[in-house]
């Protein structure tokens, strides 16, 4: 049987704990704007993040399947956003909140904050995830 692996949209980080949970991050960092730093915005990454709840798609060849498993393989996603300042304001969290994501801000100094702990992955296939384990 010959596998396919899919990640698109491409993943960033992926972790894998002495506990074999698997932590899928979108990073999104700072730019260079006019002489001045373009923090990450309150909806970048966000498509992408949501996007890893259900990756990776594993193929078969034959018989030909688009996605073997129906869900993903990462325990938790999380998105990670340059930020001046650890600040999560009002509407971001009523979005964020929405959302079965977790949301980290990553500062100058070089601090990371959880300012949203990542809940277990709704679309999880624990099937997936045991085959992404055991083919790494």
């Amino acid at each position: 049987m010959e596998l396919s692996y899919w990640c698109v949209p491409d993943l960033d980080v992926i972790e894998i704990t002495k506990d074999n949970k698997i932590i899928a991050y979108e990073i999104k960092g700072v730019r260079k704007r006019k002489n001045s730093p373009k923090w990450s915005s309150f909806y970048e990454g966000t498509g992408q993040t949501l996007a890893y709840l259900n990756l990776p798609y594993v193929t078969e060849k034959e018989p030909k399947t688009f996605d073997k498993f129906s869900g993903g393989a990462f325990d938790f996603v999380y998105l990670v956003l340059a930020r001046d300042k650890i600040e999560f304001k009002e509407y971001e969290k009523r979005i964020f909140h929405l959302l079965p994501i977790g949301v980290i801000f990553a500062i100058p100094n070089g601090e990371f904050k959880i300012v949203k702990d990542a809940p277990q992955n709704p679309t999880q296939s624990k099937e997936a995830k045991r085959h992404f384990l055991n083919n790494l």
